[in-house]
């Protein structure tokens, strides 16, 4: 007799919405992370688990849990978060595309006296049921220096031509040789 093994599976990732780069007068705001998963398995998961190591820059008493796709439970312990989503369910992928995903979403404020330089990294472990972790790709957000600058401006005249028009028109200034046009 033939039996088909069944088991879940997923791919994952963990986002955060800021990016790669905050400047200094953004890091006593919060960091917003997103951590998606889906079973590309072969057969529906009965239980999800996410565990995530923050990293020691964050101010852990800072942390709020925004939202999440099913019911889950927020287990902490210092810098370790856990959400276990008990009884889900989460078909596989290949039988319903969109009910096999789901997240959990939450913010972070970097501990107070961040400093140009310092990098956030986060990354999470997704369990589904009984099989090994799945680990997430590497969130990373490094605080840089913001570089301000402009070009210098000075025009004491701009003509537009002809106006109105439903041809060519033409931008022009007297501080500068060039002269844009567009067609209409």
């Amino acid at each position: 007799m033939d039996q088909e093994a069944v088991g879940s599976y997923d791919s994952n990732d963990i986002l955060v919405l800021e990016g790669d780069e905050i400047y200094l007068d953004q890091a006593d705001g919060y960091l917003h992370y997103i951590i998606r998963f889906q079973n590309t398995g072969n057969y529906y998961a009965e239980r999800v688990r996410i565990t995530n190591e923050l990293d020691d820059k964050f101010d852990w008493e800072t942390l709020s849990l925004e939202s999440y796709s099913h019911n889950s439970v927020k287990i902490t312990n210092g810098n370790h978060l856990e959400f276990q989503f008990d009884a889900i369910y989460l078909p596989a992928s290949e039988t319903e595309e969109q009910a096999s995903q789901g997240y959990v979403a939450y913010k972070i404020k970097p501990n107070p006296g961040a400093e140009i330089g310092d990098v956030f990294l986060n990354q999470a472990s997704i369990y589904f049921d009984y099989n090994p972790a799945i680990e997430t790709n590497i969130a990373s957000t490094e605080i840089v220096e913001e570089i301000m600058h402009t070009r210098d401006f000075s025009n004491s005249k701009i003509v537009i031509y002809p106006n109105p028009t439903n041809g060519t028109l033409f931008i022009r200034s007297e501080s500068d040789v060039k002269q844009t046009h567009f067609m209409i």
